[in-house]
């Protein structure tokens, strides 16, 4: 019996040793980006994000230094964008990261949004040797609403046949990618 009850008390011991967060398990890591962004159906979002390494890491070459973006609760998380220090900048993709990772800037750039963009997304940083740290609490949750704007035609007013005007039409929201295509009736 006194056994038993000194296996319980070992075990109440240690469950709280594995709650403790990553963060605190690590000193010298910090993290900055928002907690909550909000975008629109078809339009675009860039997430600020900026990371601290201890000094420690201060040995690692710039070169060898990657960021990865993770999409997904903690026991499905999937990457969505991969940048290492010394890779050019891949705006082709819908998720990518337009930071330079090396000097702390692990900002993403998610394009065309979707309903299935709708989640939480968590960032990692890894040296050559897939050593790192990945910042589990300090999620972005990305929340893709209905698509309320609508483009500006410019200029406003009545359009009269035979004369030449010059109209311009501006999309809401695009950062880069393809541009949106535009049709007159």
């Amino acid at each position: 019996m006194a056994d038993d009850c000194l296996h319980y008390k070992a075990i109440i011991l240690i469950l709280p040793l594995l709650w403790t967060d990553v963060s605190s398990q690590f000193p010298g890591f910090s993290f900055t980006a928002p907690r909550d962004v909000v975008v629109q159906t078809g339009l675009c979002v860039h997430i600020p994000c900026t990371f601290k390494r201890p000094t420690i890491y201060n040995n690692i070459q710039p070169r060898d230094i990657k960021g990865i973006w993770f999409r997904g609760n903690f026991l499905e998380m999937k990457p969505v964008a991969f940048r290492s220090s010394s890779e050019p900048l891949n705006k082709k993709e819908r998720f990518f990261l337009t930071g330079d990772v090396s000097q702390g800037d692990c900002s993403l750039m998610i394009n065309d949004a979707g309903p299935q963009d709708d989640d939480y997304y968590t960032f990692r940083v890894e040296n050559n040797v897939n050593q790192g740290h990945t910042f589990n609490d300090f999620r972005t949750l990305v929340r893709v609403l209905e698509l309320l704007e609508t483009p500006v035609i410019s200029p406003v007013g009545r359009i009269t046949a035979g004369q030449v005007v010059t109209l311009s039409c501006a999309s809401p929201g695009r950062c880069s990618g393809k541009p949106p295509l535009i049709s007159w009736e």
